[in-house]
């Protein structure tokens, strides 16, 4: 009911904001404010829908984070400090899109993904331009092609219902605007600093997630051939201004801002079951720096819950790897004792749970292991009863 309210409150508002009026993007010395009636209402429907996410919450809140997202936001537009802001939203999934107003949002799921700031500031760099460039206004207000509707989806992380309109009906900005995008953002990489040849790499991170999940809703950040189109773009720009690895990237500065985030983006994909893209993200080389301490665990776990040929055994490598690496880490002793106890283990699996609770002894869940070895206990003693002679 909560997602149809703020879909419904978005429409509402869409649907009165067809115009055919030329608009003229924000400049330096512009007060950034709507200058027509139809953008008048998209500044009001970004504002209802601000509200009702905050009500809902559905906005992380994390001031150190959010000084340092914003930090880069105003790198990128300096002349425009102060008016356009940034939000991150919980959703887990891969996503990023401007309001009509000036707001910018990023998924937890996105900012999770990608590996350093020159990333973040590519991403930022575009949507940015979607807002100065008044995109939203410009693009036509019919419900296959609104943005605005996409938005409302993209934000909440899931597609649309099928009682509400197909998810395949939605096709976003225009490739006009969104090239447009991609070169003035770049150019906004250039002016701020930032290492260019990082803007591939950082739609790169995204296609290769948006693959692994086998992603078909045509989100913007979601989907996997606009991705490519995105990547070409910044190939074709990377190309023509030499682009080189000079400038920022920021891969420290990133991590240690982020770092707190990868985890709990971890855990938000494996509980919506995109256990395939928790796997290709800590396969990567770099796994290791991004994910320290808790990779290994979460990618035993992955593998467990996808259970295809293999996983289990791939499961029990990686785990056992991870407590050889930290052997204070209680986690991966749960997961292995689990897996064993579905293989009817249990000899292993009591060894290993009985670490878990040893190792985290105000465990949340351990009325709920406890009673698991309790379990195991009486069948070790039935089976032990049963191999005994009978007199």
């Amino acid at each position: 009911m909560r997602i149809k309210a703020l879909l419904l409150i978005l429409l509402s508002q869409l649907l009165l904001a067809c115009e055919s009026t030329q608009f003229r993007s924000f400049q330096q010395d512009q007060a950034v404010e709507p200058t027509s009636e139809g953008e008048q209402r998209l500044w009001l429907a970004s504002e209802k829908f601000e509200t009702a996410l905050r009500r809902g919450e559905m906005i992380y809140t994390d001031p150190e984070l959010d000084r340092y997202l914003q930090g880069i936001l105003d790198r990128l537009f300096p002349e425009f400090k102060g008016v356009m802001r940034v939000h991150v939203h919980r959703a887990p999934v891969l996503n990023a899109f401007a309001l009509a107003n000036g707001s910018i949002y990023v998924n937890l799921g996105l900012i999770g993904t990608l590996e350093n700031e020159a990333q973040l500031a590519t991403v930022l760099a575009h949507e940015g331009i979607h807002f100065l460039q008044k995109h939203s206004a410009k693009q036509r207000a019919h419900v296959y092609n609104s943005n605005t509707l996409a938005i409302a989806v993209g934000m909440l992380g899931i597609p649309l219902a099928g009682n509400i309109i197909a998810a395949n009906a939605i096709s976003g900005y225009s490739q006009e605007h969104e090239l447009e995008a991609d070169t003035l953002g770049y150019q906004r990489l250039i002016r701020a600093g930032y290492a260019r040849s990082e803007s591939t790499r950082a739609f790169e991170a995204l296609a290769r997630e948006a693959k692994a999940n086998e992603i078909k809703h045509p989100f913007f950040f979601a989907s996997h051939p606009k991705l490519q189109t995105r990547i070409q773009n910044y190939q074709q720009l990377n190309a023509a201004h030499n682009a080189q690895s000079n400038g920022t990237v920021g891969p420290e500065r990133y991590q240690q801002n982020i770092e707190p985030v990868r985890e709990e983006v971890l855990q938000g994909k494996l509980q919506l079951g995109q256990y395939s893209a928790v796997i290709v993200n800590l396969e990567q080389d770099n796994a290791a720096r991004l994910y320290p301490v808790y990779g290994g665990y979460y990618l035993g776990k992955a593998l467990s819950l996808r259970n295809g040929p293999d996983d289990q055994a791939r499961a029990i490598t990686h785990l056992k790897a991870t407590l050889k690496a930290f052997p204070n880490y209680s986690m991966p002793h749960r997961a292995l004792g689990l897996i064993y106890l579905k293989q009817n283990n249990l000899v292993l699996a009591k060894s290993h749970l009985s670490q878990y609770l040893n190792r985290s002894p105000q465990a949340d869940d351990r009325a709920f292991i406890e009673l698991y070895l309790q379990q195991i206990e009486q069948q070790i003693e039935q089976q032990i009863e049963q191999r005994q002679p009978k007199e």
